[in-house]
């Protein structure tokens, strides 16, 4: 599905449409905010497109086998750093060995070091349980703009997404102030700047997509203001 915007226009309306709900320029642009975090968090994808999840699993895995290699058991009293024992020893030296394009840097195999398969399953379900946390910090960051609405209905933020919510600490939101109505959203996820996560022209709808609903807001609450005075 294709979508045209006529941002002037839409942004015209917006000026219209909220000075007769009776909201400032600064209120328009909290709400617009909001509803375009909301948007964010939508269009920001957990694995990519069908398919991809296998694609990323298995590039854990190569991940893994680039720094790591299996072993059957750790011996007994063992304090060789040389063995990672708990799945988030194994993380952090992925971490550690990351290269160009957030994949791990290949290891020769002296400079490798050793896990049982039992820990690399538990750190791989691991990294996969953080998913949501590029929606969440979106979520993060309409929450936090979202304590400066004043008056009207408000618009709710993350509604169907409450397993992102949780990662809500990710995002952060600079309220509009009355002498500059600007905000800005910010997003701590490193992984939402990925391509198959996030993608420049899905940033793009959803500004536009949430200024287009941003209008549709303020038109239905002035239709109820208008049927209430009647």
């Amino acid at each position: 599905m294709h979508a045209k915007f006529d941002m002037a226009e839409l942004q015209g309306s917006l000026a219209r449409f909220s000075k007769r709900h009776g909201d400032g320029c600064r209120q328009a642009v909290i709400r617009w905010s909001i509803a375009v975090c909301n948007e964010m968090a939508f269009r920001t994808q957990i694995y990519g497109k069908r398919g991809v999840k296998k694609r990323q699993t298995m590039a854990i895995w190569r991940d893994v086998w680039n720094v790591i290699y299996e072993i059957d058991t750790i011996p007994r009293n063992s304090r060789s750093d040389k063995i990672l024992k708990t799945p988030d020893q194994v993380i952090q030296w992925m971490e550690d060995n990351r290269g160009k394009g957030r994949r791990t840097r290949r290891l020769a195999e002296k400079d490798k070091k050793a896990a049982t398969i039992s820990t690399i399953k538990k750190a791989i379900r691991a990294k996969l349980a953080r998913i949501g946390m590029a929606k969440g910090g979106w979520i993060g960051a309409g929450l936090e703009i979202a304590e400066a609405q004043r008056g009207g209905k408000a618009i709710r933020v993350g509604t169907g997404m409450a397993f992102a919510k949780k990662h809500a600490r990710y995002g952060s939101a600079q309220k509009p102030k009355r002498t500059k109505p600007t905000a800005k959203m910010s997003n701590r996820v490193r992984h939402v700047a990925s391509e198959y996560v996030l993608k420049k022209s899905a940033s793009k709808k959803a500004i536009q997509e949430g200024l287009r609903k941003t209008v549709k807001y303020y038109k239905y609450a002035v239709r109820a203001m208008e049927r209430k005075s009647k």
